[in-house]
């Protein structure tokens, strides 16, 4: 499966997770080959999944690697 394919919206895999507080797929996600490529992917909103990112959803953990492997996207 390739996890750069979006939605009707504009959503990846990882949008989703970060959007319904998915921490195992999360944390899978941003350890695949392809994360560099995912993290990067802007919504019909512009928005890429740290944007989308629900707080109360997803760990700490969760949010410092989606953090940092925005920074290392940017």
């Amino acid at each position: 499966a390739n996890p750069a394919i979006c939605n009707r919206q504009g959503h990846s895999c990882m949008h989703a997770a970060a959007m319904m507080g998915y921490d195992a797929v999360l944390s899978w996600l941003l350890t695949h080959p392809k994360c560099d490529e995912i993290i990067g992917i802007l919504d019909a909103s512009g928005k890429t999944a740290l944007d989308v990112h629900k707080g109360g959803g997803v760990g700490s953990k969760q949010r410092k690697a989606l953090e940092d492997a925005t920074m290392r996207w940017r």
